[in-house]
């Protein structure tokens, strides 16, 4: 199964930035296809030397950091509205 996602992707990249955008794009498709191949199988036996539950933590990773770099810059982002208002 392929996961399509559909949203005005230019509103969702004004709030999260282009790059981020593109990470999480990554990653469904990534984790998605950890799915498709028996990931939730091998969460459920609790198996941790599985290679697709190394691929899951890798996936997890990249989404804690990405949501790191979404609060920054959210927090630019209005920082510099706020000084443009000020000014």
């Amino acid at each position: 199964m392929l996961c399509q996602l559909n949203c005005n992707h230019k509103e969702l990249t004004y709030y999260i930035g282009e790059e981020n955008f593109d990470i999480i794009v990554d990653i469904v498709n990534k984790v998605d296809n950890l799915v498709y191949k028996g990931i939730v199988y091998e969460l459920n036996k609790r198996s941790s030397d599985s290679k697709l539950v190394d691929e899951y933590k890798i996936q997890l990773k990249r989404l804690e950091t990405v949501y790191h770099n979404i609060e920054i810059f959210y927090t630019q982002k209005s920082d510099s509205n706020s000084l443009q208002i000020s000014l």
